[in-house]
């Protein structure tokens, strides 16, 4: 994946395509070890789903947003798969 010249290290996707990349197979054909964050909103993904992500993209940062309470809470960030389960800001509970 380039634009232009250079390599897109952020990618924003909706749920549907964080699954794809997760799962498909297609994906070992293009060189993405440029990619170190993703974001995606609209919906939270499955644990699973995020394991996947983590494994395929060593070095990841994974954040997700939905929709309305991104305003309010920011977004998931994790760093490490054991910080999956972090609160998504401390002291504000939903």
């Amino acid at each position: 994946m380039y634009c232009g010249l250079r390599q897109i290290d952020s990618l924003a996707v909706v749920p549907a395509i964080a699954i794809q990349l997760a799962k498909s197979p297609a994906v070992d054909n293009y060189d993405l070890s440029f990619v170190r964050e993703i974001v995606c909103g609209t919906a939270p993904l499955p644990h699973e789903v995020e394991k996947l992500l983590l494994q395929r993209f060593p070095g990841l940062i994974l954040r997700q947003g939905i929709h309305d309470l991104i305003i309010l809470t920011g977004l998931k960030t994790n760093d490490t798969v054991d910080e999956l389960m972090d609160p998504l800001i401390p002291l504000i509970f939903i």
